[in-house]
């Protein structure tokens, strides 16, 4: 199993998919990516997104279903991994590297 996507591809994808799928409530001022593996050793993309605001003013049916389309816009870049979504807002993101241009 093998990946086409740096963690800043996948960033970058990240976050134009995040723009035409989050419409309501605040949009995401950065994504965070990086590789990691589940509990059956499966490989996954540990991906924090944060709001531009308040994190929990995103609109739930949205960001449910962000997963399905990040993972077909990944699937079609040649990514196997499965993507795995946090929200947080700017406060809570403190720790986090700068995002990718």
């Amino acid at each position: 199993m093998g990946s086409a996507l740096t963690d800043r591809a996948i960033e970058r994808l990240t976050m134009r998919v995040s723009r035409e799928r989050l419409t309501r409530g605040p949009q995401i001022g950065t994504a965070h990516a990086f590789r990691a593996t589940d509990h059956d050793g499966d490989p996954i993309l540990d991906i924090t997104l944060v709001a531009a605001g308040d994190a929990l003013a995103l609109d739930a049916w949205e960001t449910a279903a962000l997963t399905r389309h990040l993972r077909n816009a990944l699937a079609a870049a040649g990514e196997e991994a499965f993507p795995v979504l946090r929200f947080v807002s700017a406060s809570e993101a403190g720790g986090l590297r700068p995002a990718a241009a």
